[in-house]
């Protein structure tokens, strides 16, 4: 393993910036009620412990925390860091062969969230399950793998939940293309017997090699060069406040939250793709589905 990959993986000894940046981005979602529930609302207070457990004083009091890995930026900073540092003990020292696979569904506009994210989880339930994926870990002498859905949103496609996996294995003489050939096989079926929509083998997986790919499947969805980007962008917008750059094609979670602020912060904001109103309906979808399980498995 690189030092470069090390100190990736190693959480941000400057995370003060990161903390306000996911503090303002708390607030900013409790304000348009993507974040609703007494548990979301009180995150970041202090509560005083009763004289039963500790006599009264100012060390009794403990930091409360909501635990939605899914939709309050704080808690998931935290989980994703602790998450990275498990990976890093996994890959730090194993020097096997390194896959990531990437398992789509097919699908359009006009299926829900709750409709693909249910098929998708069921679906990858339904591939550890078969016997295809159980030979597939044989032959490649598995090790360890672990699995994270991620869900973008696309303004042509709607939602996109998908399922990245770094699969860790000890054969090195089955070709990638076998390995994509046999896993396409795999989900395919999988998919269909969960009645979902046909994948083809060219956009229902993929399959990618390398050290290099551990880390994409756990991204932060704020960092520091997202907090130098608002902050350019709100300095920016006391200049000007024309010329928005349009977005890249699909919208992670993290992107749609700074989207918020900046329409809240910034007068006469505007976003080509969405408004502030599909915005917030979009993160009040995905909270509302995945209900704060922020999809992410070690399987060793």
């Amino acid at each position: 393993m690189s030092n470069t990959l090390n100190t990736t993986l190693r959480p941000s000894n400057n995370i003060s910036k990161i903390d306000e940046l996911n503090t303002s981005l708390q607030q900013t979602l409790l304000t348009n009620g993507v974040l609703f529930t007494d548990r979301h609302k009180n995150c970041g207070s202090y509560k005083t412990l009763p004289d039963k457990i500790r006599p009264l004083d100012f060390k009794n009091k403990t930091k409360m925390s909501c635990g939605d890995k899914t939709s309050c930026p704080v808690c998931r900073y935290k989980f994703i860091s602790k998450h990275r540092k498990k990976i890093y003990d996994l890959t730090n020292d194993f020097e096997g062969r390194i896959l990531m696979n990437t398992f789509h569904l097919s699908h359009n506009k006009r299926n829900t969230l709750p409709y693909l994210y249910k098929g998708l989880k069921s679906s990858i339930r339904d591939l550890k399950n078969s016997h295809g994926w159980r030979t597939l870990k044989k032959d490649l002498d598995h090790q360890f793998h672990f699995d994270r859905i991620q869900i973008v949103v696309s303004p042509e496609n709607g939602y996109h939940p998908h399922c990245h996996q770094i699969f860790s294995c000890l054969n090195w003489e089955i070709s990638k293309e076998e390995i994509k050939e046999r896993i396409s096989n795999i989900w395919s079926m999988s998919v269909e017997r969960n009645g979902l929509r046909k994948v083809t083998k060219e956009h229902g997986t993929d399959v990618q090699e390398g050290k290099g790919t551990i880390l994409y499947p756990s991204p932060q969805e704020q960092d520091e060069e997202s907090w130098k980007e608002v902050k350019k962008r709100l300095s920016d917008s006391k200049k000007q406040r024309k010329n928005v750059p349009k977005m890249k094609w699909d919208y992670t979670v993290g992107e749609m939250e700074r989207e918020v602020l900046y329409y809240q912060e910034i007068p006469k904001y505007k976003n080509e793709d969405f408004s502030k109103e599909e915005i917030v309906k979009h993160l009040s979808q995905i909270q509302k589905t995945s209900k704060g399980d922020y999809y992410c498995r070690v399987y060793q």
